[in-house]
């Protein structure tokens, strides 16, 4: 005799089952740790480290020091800890990397407000000249750029 059940199983939202794929991929997960630490290591390098002690001062007898328990690094030829210059060169290069993607976010959400709105000739106008930018190779925009 079969039971039949008028039961619905609810159904998972797409947000729970990326999360549910990605915890089953050990490399993702990883990844996802190391990130998490290199990012709470670069915005705590402020209140760990003395910045004007041991990024900034020099340190002559403890030059060129190989890697060890009190510099992971080593240090340079100054006698500055290597490792702490590294999180603090992070926290620059989180906030570059954080502040171009706001850019490109509001840049972003304007154009594709307008072309929205106003559709027709206006979305073709913007759609082409993004057309454009999609068709310039990167290379060509960074040497733009850095000159």
């Amino acid at each position: 005799m079969k039971v039949q059940s008028n039961e619905i199983q609810k159904s998972r939202s797409q947000l729970q089952e990326t999360w549910r794929r990605l915890i089953k991929n050990k490399g993702a997960v990883i990844g996802m740790i190391f990130l998490l630490l290199l990012v709470v290591a670069a915005l705590l390098a402020g209140i760990i480290f003395n910045y004007d002690e041991q990024v900034i001062g020099q340190d002559i007898q403890n030059r060129l020091q190989w890697p060890s328990w009190e510099h992971p690094f080593g240090t340079d030829e100054l006698g500055r800890d290597i490792f702490i210059r590294i999180l603090y060169g992070a926290r620059y290069s989180l906030l570059i990397g954080c502040g171009s993607v706001l850019i490109g976010l509001v840049i972003g959400v304007i154009m594709g407000s307008i072309a929205g709105f106003y559709g027709g000739l206006v979305d073709q106008v913007i759609m082409r000249v993004n057309d454009m930018l999609y068709a310039i190779p990167n290379i060509m925009i960074a040497v733009v750029v850095v000159s």
